[in-house]
C-alpha cells in the first residue's frame, strides 16, 4: 500500500477493501481502513476494533468510530459493567427459555409415543418447532455471552485513538 491514501484511485481503493476483508474476515470500507490506520498502533487498533464491532459504528462525517446504541445499553449504558450485567441477565433468560422449550419438545414427543400413533402427529410437530426455537434462543445467548467484556474493549479503543475528534465513550451518535 502506498503511504497516502489516494480516495480518487478506485483501483487502490478495491484492492485496499480486499485486502482486508481476506486478512480479517470483515467488511471494511476504505474509510475505516483509512481511520484505524491512522491510529497510533494500527494492528492493536484494528484488533480492539474486530473485538468490539458491535459496539462501535463508523461516521463518515466526523471519519472516526462512535459507540452505536444497541439492545444491550440501558439509560446507563455508558458503563461496560452494566452493559455486562444486561447481557449475562439475557444469556441466562435466553438460556432458561431454550431449556423450557426442550423440556416442552421432550414432553410433546413423549405423548406422541405414548399416542401409539406410527404417523407424524401433532405433538411431533410442536416437539420440532419447540426444538427449533430453543435452538434459536441458545444462538442468542452464545452471542450475548461472547459480547461480555468486549464493551470495555470498546471503550478503551475509543479512547486510545479517537479522543480528540469527539468520539469518546460519553458521547453518543
Amino acid at each position: 500500500m502506498k503511504p497516502t491514501f489516494n480516495t480518487s484511485n478506485k483501483k487502490q481503493i478495491y484492492l485496499t477493501e480486499q485486502l482486508f476483508r481476506s486478512t480479517y474476515k470483515y467488511p471494511f470500507n476504505y474509510d475505516e481502513i483509512v481511520a484505524l490506520l491512522s491510529c497510533r498502533e494500527p494492528s492493536k487498533a484494528i484488533q480492539q476494533f474486530l473485538v468490539s464491532k458491535n459496539f462501535l459504528e463508523f461516521s463518515f462525517e466526523k471519519k472516526a468510530f462512535m459507540l452505536q446504541e444497541g439492545p444491550w445499553y440501558s439509560s446507563h449504558g455508558k458503563n461496560p459493567i452494566i452493559t455486562n450485567l444486561i447481557l449475562l441477565a439475557r444469556y441466562f433468560t435466553f438460556s432458561m427459555l431454550g431449556i423450557g422449550l426442550v423440556v416442552i419438545a421432550i414432553g410433546c414427543i413423549n405423548k406422541q409415543y405414548i399416542a401409539g400413533s406410527e404417523s407424524v402427529g401433532v405433538y411431533f410437530i410442536l416437539a420440532v418447532v419447540a426444538i427449533i426455537f430453543s435452538l434459536r434462543l441458545f444462538i442468542q445467548a452464545g452471542k450475548d455471552l461472547y459480547q461480555t467484556g468486549n464493551k470495555k474493549i470498546a471503550d478503551e479503543f475509543l479512547t486510545e485513538n479517537f479522543p480528540k475528534k469527539g468520539c469518546s465513550s460519553v458521547e453518543r451518535s
